[in-house]
């Protein structure tokens, strides 16, 4: 029992140093003209609001990051939390869909409500200062395949050992994840590649996201360039109708 107990706080020691290391976002006037970054909107705590105080508060695309105190994390038995106070991540789908955030957890990925919140002390929900970086259609397009095939946790990240952090389609999703490496690789599938995801061989934390900031991805600026084509080719047909 005691030899397991080691081996546990060995593996959670990158973790640790993570968790402990600084995780203070960059100003946002020092980012260059092509970044984002998180911004903290507030605080979700059930012991005190309601479920349309978190509707009015979140909104999609928004980052969650879970806070248990220690007395509760011991009381559940979660014991990540014990090392990890802000040891959980979530991203919002649908503020209104009773299973509108998703979420990785030790039996793979899955959709949940904002009940699930309620397991935790209190939730602090982070936004993007640029949230049309994010391609909401395809972050839910990456949730749906993740709940269907990302079914097992990865444990080997809390040794740095990520799975692939950067899918540009479903068959690179990896089948396993973090809660934290699942966020990341579903920012980055949404068009908006985070800091945090490079280098791969790196401890990610539900904190370092929140500090992370980002850049648009080949997806996203293709994607982009696309629509402009289409907008371009829309206009010249209506020009063409107008002379007939």
């Amino acid at each position: 029992m005691r030899s397991a107990a080691v081996r546990f706080a060995l593996m959670l020691l990158p973790a640790v140093l993570a968790g402990c290391a600084s995780t203070r976002p960059l100003p946002p006037e020092t980012l260059p003209a092509d970044k984002t970054s998180f911004e903290k909107v507030g605080v979700i705590d059930f012991r005190k609001d309601s479920l349309e105080d978190y509707q009015r508060l979140v909104r999609p695309g928004d980052l969650i990051v879970n806070y248990m105190r220690l007395g509760r994390a011991a009381k559940k038995r979660e014991w990540l939390f014990a090392v990890l106070p802000h040891g959980h991540s979530m991203i919002v789908l649908d503020p209104k869909d009773p299973h509108g955030i998703l979420e990785c957890r030790f039996h793979g990925a899955r959709f949940v409500g904002p009940d699930e919140l309620k397991l935790y002390s209190y939730n602090t929900v982070y936004r993007l200062r640029r949230p049309d970086a994010v391609d909401m259609a395809r972050m839910r397009e990456f949730a749906d395949h993740a709940v269907r095939h990302c079914r097992t946790y990865s444990f080997k990240s809390w040794l740095t050992f990520n799975d692939n952090l950067l899918p540009d389609d479903l068959s690179t999703v990896s089948p396993q994840y973090t809660c934290s490496t699942m966020v990341v690789a579903a920012y980055h599938y949404a068009g908006l590649t985070l800091d945090v995801a490079t280098p791969a061989n790196r401890v990610v934390t539900p904190l370092s996201i929140a500090a992370s900031s980002g850049s648009p991805n080949e997806r996203a600026r293709s994607e982009e360039h696309t629509s402009e084509l289409q907008s371009h080719s829309d206009l010249v047909c209506r020009l063409l109708l107008e002379k007939k």
